[in-house]
């Protein structure tokens, strides 16, 4: 969990300053959870949490999008740390409507601001056994600080082919809403799935996530 925090990051709707305005960026909305996959400031997160961003009948308009880092890592009272804003356009980002993932980046040099690369997760794309213990880290709730759930493969679900495999996973634990584009992951860190969706009505108490195969 501690490894995976160093990853994760919250996708955000901020005002930036202008005239008559605030001095500093300030928080509008937390949208979703993303990922790191490259130490170039690339990530991983749910498809829809891009397209609610640019959506033209959204009822509160984003001003700008963005995440957020700490300066000094979590902490674990929410008025301890700092964070830095790292903006990115939802329009550059590329997504598959189809899988609901999008991958995008964020052009400010986040090493020349935190001294740090981001810290990529590390893809495990092997289909898991049924009862495998598994975590989800993320930013629902509108949470500013990660929020950590645990809970076991339940099974896999769509087609199974030798191409692509299963198209979804099944974690036997509810996801709260704003959790999409957590990682799912393994004891050992590594990541076998995005959460796309939380289950509702008789699926209550589940939530889905697309395989890291996908990715």
């Amino acid at each position: 969990i501690a490894q995976i925090k160093r990853s994760v990051t919250p996708v955000v709707c901020i005002q930036l300053p202008g005239p008559g305005g605030p001095v500093e960026p300030t928080l509008v909305s937390v949208e979703g959870t993303a990922f790191f996959l490259r130490t170039d400031g690339s990530f991983a997160t749910a498809g829809h949490i891009i397209r609610d961003l640019t959506n033209p009948s959204r009822v509160t308009k984003c001003p700008t999008a963005a995440i957020y880092l700490p300066r000094n890592g979590w902490q674990p009272r929410a008025a301890n740390f700092r964070i830095e804003y790292f903006y990115f356009s939802a329009a550059d980002c590329t997504r598959d409507d189809d899988l609901d993932i999008a991958v995008c980046r964020c052009p400010r040099n986040i090493k020349g601001v935190l001294n740090e690369d981001p810290r990529p997760v590390r893809l495990n794309t092997a289909i898991q056994d049924d009862g495998a213990p598994a975590a989800f880290t993320g930013f629902p709730l509108g949470t500013v600080v990660p929020l950590t759930s645990r809970g076991f493969t339940a099974a896999y679900r769509g087609a199974l082919n030798e191409v692509d495999g299963p198209r979804e996973l099944v974690i036997d634990k509810s996801a709260w809403p704003g959790a999409s584009g957590s990682p799912i992951y393994l004891e050992d860190g590594s990541v076998i799935a995005i959460v796309i969706q939380r289950g509702i009505g008789d699926a209550a108490g589940m939530l889905m996530g697309r395989p890291a195969f996908f990715i």
